[in-house]
């Protein structure tokens, strides 16, 4: 089966559960620009589209109910319509429950469709997501409410997009995670080395994979 070539416009959803439209397609440079639902932007090798197709980690979608949100036009460009019009929009919204049902259903997607397993890497989000999780309820064991409350605060804002693209956007606002990270590790020079290494070995690829003009979030 032949693989479809990405159409400007189209709606297409990765196994894990993400839903983006192709906003542009170079076919000589072989590049093809993203935009996922929440509006974050990455741009995809045609080689790679490619192969996500022939291990059916790729598939087209439907275009969802209330898209325009999302993306950095205006409902009269997409439409044809008037600025009339736009009132009769402007208060359309997705429920909350919506997002959190959908973030639940990317997770599960992601255990269960195969995805993981041909791509590993899209488990970091979802890492990145609970370790904040993890310290916002120590953050409460320490009786630190206020710290607690803040970062439930963000991670629940990342969970009603219903997707955890972007999720490192959000927990780099919870600042008092990063100053618990600093006192849990002060007493443990063996693992804070080994952190250290990892962060440089992550940081050292992410920049890789950034001047490579892939997407880093």
């Amino acid at each position: 089966m032949a693989t479809p070539q990405p159409g400007i416009g189209d709606w297409y959803r990765l196994k894990g559960g993400a839903l983006f439209e192709v906003v542009a397609f170079d076919a000589d440079d072989g590049t093809i620009e993203i935009q996922y639902f929440d509006g974050t932007v990455e741009e995809m090798d045609i080689e790679d589209w490619e192969a996500q197709w022939e291990e059916g980690a790729l598939e087209s979608a439907e275009a969802p109910e209330d898209w325009s949100g999302s993306v950095d036009i205006e409902s009269g460009d997409e439409q044809g319509r008037g600025a009339d019009s736009y009132g009769d929009d402007r208060d359309i919204r997705a429920s909350p429950l919506e997002g959190i049902a959908a973030f639940g259903r990317q997770q599960v997607e992601l255990f269960t469709s195969g995805v993981l397993l041909a791509h590993p890497g899209a488990i970091a989000p979802l890492a990145h997501w609970t370790l904040f999780a993890i310290l916002a309820a120590v953050m409460a064991l320490r009786r630190r409410f206020s710290d607690a409350v803040w970062s439930a605060g963000v991670l629940g804002l990342a969970v009603l997009t219903g997707t955890t693209n972007g999720v490192p956007r959000y927990t780099v606002t919870i600042f008092p995670g990063f100053v618990l990270l600093f006192e849990l590790l002060e007493t443990r020079p063996r693992v804070r080395r080994a952190v250290l290494a990892l962060s440089a070995a992550m940081l050292l690829l992410r920049s890789a994979f950034f001047v490579n003009w892939h997407f880093v979030s």
